[in-house]
Parts: structure tokens; sequence; C-alpha cells
């Protein structure tokens, strides 16, 4: 099995560890490369593996996280990649948080000043620009490709959000294609996606294992399927409801681990569970 998974009652990190020091001598795990969500759960993972080693010294796996922290990923992925070279070095730079916050800031006041007739407040100006930045980086994170949607279709509720429309969709492309760079969200997703063409192209030399990812962004989803069908790959899903085979819709709780499962091919049968196979009666309740 290349897939697991544990009851909601189990410490799923902990279970990882001990499968992980099942299958791999201590000098082997220093080879491992962990993917986790983000930083706090790669310092949770860090943890269960201490709990296990106690005063013991054992190097750990390479422990990285999918997001916010792109050079530690760069590296691992360099890693005995002779592919990976050239995919990194097709990747747009990306633009500061600063920078992005001023442009889009600019964006912003010259609208309302033509708006309005009068000259916005820098309060007012920044607290719209980052309620834009959220909407960018959703949409860029759902795989949705900004130059490539038809406006026209685009609908709001309340019509005074056109604003966001024509500064998003209109002025902002135009902005990255002078500059030559794109936002942060845009380039970890380059990433995630430069990742994934090597990989499938040519497999890493070492285990990797995706651990504790639902896959809520499409380019994840992709990257678990592919880690899935590497000849070392392991994906370990958090709390997937085994006793569920009917789909459920987006809002469910196993809505995100559902759409994984399906990326990867997979139906529950695929799955091996970390663990105590049962539940007590309370539990189940």
């Amino acid at each position: 099995m290349t897939i697991f998974t544990a009851h909601w009652h189990h410490d799923l990190l902990r279970l990882t560890a001990q499968e992980m020091f099942r299958r791999y001598d201590a000098e082997a795990l220093p080879n491992l490369l962990v993917l986790m969500p983000n930083r706090r759960s790669c310092i949770a993972m860090r943890e269960a593996f201490r709990g296990l080693t106690g005063d013991e010294t054992v190097l750990l796996p390479r422990i990285v996280p999918l997001g916010d922290a792109e050079n530690e990923l760069l590296m691992a992925f360099a890693r005995g990649q002779a592919d990976a070279e050239s995919a990194l070095s097709a990747l747009p730079p990306a633009m500061s948080q600063w920078q992005h916050r001023m442009l889009l800031a600019e964006l912003v006041r010259t609208f309302e000043t033509k708006r309005t007739g009068l000259e916005p407040s820098l309060h007012h100006v920044l607290a719209l620009t980052d309620d834009l930045i959220e909407i960018q980086q959703n949409l860029i994170r759902e795989g949705i490709h900004i130059a490539d949607v038809n406006v026209s279709r685009v609908a709001f509720p309340d019509m005074a959000q056109h604003w966001q429309v024509n500064i998003l969709f209109k002025e902002w492309p135009y902005i990255e294609s002078e500059r030559g760079l794109v936002t942060r969200a845009g380039r970890e997703q380059a990433l995630l996606k430069a990742m994934n063409a090597t990989w499938k192209k040519s497999p890493p030399p070492y285990p990797v294992w995706m651990v504790g990812s639902t896959g809520s962004m499409p380019v994840v989803r992709e990257l678990m399927a592919t880690i899935h069908r590497l000849p070392q790959g392991f994906v370990v899903l958090p709390e997937l409801n085994i006793t569920i085979s009917d789909a459920v819709n987006i809002g469910h709780a196993q809505y995100y681990v559902q759409q994984a499962m399906h990326a990867m091919g997979a139906t529950h049968d695929s799955v091996d569970l970390l663990g105590e196979q049962g539940v007590t009666p309370r539990q189940q309740l």
C-alpha cells in the first residue's frame, strides 16, 4: 500500500513516524523527503519523531513545507534531480510582498480617485488592497488563470465590486507582463507544477512522503497523484472516513480528501490504516 490514513482518534503524525521507522533503517532516514502542508505541521512532524527516539541521536528525514518556504522546497527538489535545474530556470521570478501590495495599492488609489473625485485616505486604499490580494491569491491557488477568464461572464451580487474585476482581470496581467514578475502565490504554483512535471518524467532517487495534506489546491492534488505513482512514493491522508462511500458536496469535511482520492485513482480498498484497525463503540458513535 502507498496510501495511508488513521482513525480520527489516533495521532496521525506519530503513527506515520512509526511506519517510517518500521520501513527504513536509521541510516536511511535522512534520505527521505517528507512534504508537509506548512511550517507548523513540519514542527509537529519533527516532534513526533523525537517522541519516538527519546534521548537517542537520530538524523531525521528532510521535512519540508509545501507552502511559505520556497527556498527549502527548492533545495529539496533540486537534490539528486538531473532535470531540476532546467525546470527551475524556467520559473518566473516573484515580486516581494511589499512590491505586490504597493503596485495594487496604486491601482486601487487611481480607481477610487476617478470614481469619487476625491483623494482616498491611505488607510482606505490599503484596506481595499489587502482584500484584493486575498481574492487574487485564492484565484491563483484554485488554478484559475486570470488572463484566460472571460470577464463578461464574471458576476457579483454587489455591482459595486466591478472595480475588483477591472483591476484583477484587466490591469494586473499587464503589470506582470511588463515587469516580468509574478505574485508569490503564482510562483508557488509554478514551482509545484515544475516538481510534478519533473517527477513524472524522472522519479526522484529517494523516497517521497506527502503527509497531512487534504489536497485542497488542484496543483497539490496533481502532485499527490504523481507521488502516489512513484516507485518510492507514499501519501498519508488526514482523517479519511473510509465508511463514506458516496460522493459529498463541496463544504463537507471529506470533500477535498475525496477529490484527492479521485486524483490518485484510488478507492477505500487502496488505503491502509495506520494503528489499530478498529474503533470502540463509543468512538464509532
